[in-house]
């Protein structure tokens, strides 16, 4: 088997401060059975709440005005070209977002395989947690990603290997109210992945993640680990 890949990332830069909901761009074209996953930064908002359809890996906050959310779906095909509404619990900030596709015959087709370590640090080189699949060795698709508030500061550099889909989106809200996240990705063989740390322009409150999805069987058979969405490690980002 190979390990999935991204086949495309759409991004969302929002400045608005009172905007609610945030309106999520999803990507020109999505099939039946593809998987959608939506990387969230939000400013001063608080709570996210797990739009219609989608289901919440992680969300996670730092310093209390920080919180990044990792959001994934399988498509039902009528998703392109559309936007997603995201509430959140308060106004405050501006907001920033990452939306990957995987092809519907690079994935398990299981939600529940997907896995995610997370962790909180105030730093520039944010460096994502180790993480360990709990089916085991296998052809994954690995992602690195980093959300930052409060200046609006970017992925100057990439974890090293990491070399696909590198992305940085900034709100534009600039001083004091700005959001970004960023995010890379690599296919990996194996069980257990340590990313090295990504450059911000800026020291920044940061939430970093490593996320796992794992590959279609062997034949195409759309089967999965059943691995609870919920196991996420969250740990400290040196």
């Amino acid at each position: 088997m190979a390990a999935p890949t991204i086949t495309s990332v759409t991004t969302t830069a929002r400045t608005s401060t009172t905007e609610n909901p945030i309106p999520v761009s999803m990507p020109a074209t999505v099939a039946s059975g593809d998987l959608l996953g939506m990387l969230l930064e939000t400013h001063s908002r608080n709570g996210q709440t797990t739009p219609t359809g989608w289901t919440q890996v992680f969300q996670v906050a730092h310093n209390t005005s920080n919180r990044l959310g990792f959001y994934v779906k399988s498509a039902d095909g009528t998703e392109g070209g559309t936007t997603v509404n995201v509430t959140t619990s308060a106004t405050g900030g501006a907001s920033a977002a990452c939306v990957f596709r995987v092809l519907t015959a690079e994935w398990s087709g299981t939600l529940g395989d997907i896995e995610a370590t997370t962790g909180v640090a105030t730093t520039s080189t944010p460096n994502p947690s180790s993480h360990t699949h709990s089916a085991g060795s296998d052809d994954y698709l690995v992602i690195a990603a980093v959300g930052a508030i409060d200046d609006d500061e970017t992925a100057s550099a990439y974890p090293t290997d990491f070399s696909d889909n590198q992305t940085t989106i900034a709100s534009g809200a600039g001083t004091n109210n700005g959001a970004s996240v960023s995010m890379a990705s690599r296919s990996f063989t194996g069980a257990t992945l340590d990313p090295d740390a990504f450059t911000l322009t800026g020291s920044e409150s940061i939430v970093a993640a490593t996320i796992f999805i794992s590959p279609a069987a062997v034949g195409g058979a759309v089967t999965g680990h059943g691995m609870l969405l919920s196991d996420v490690r969250n740990r400290l980002v040196i």
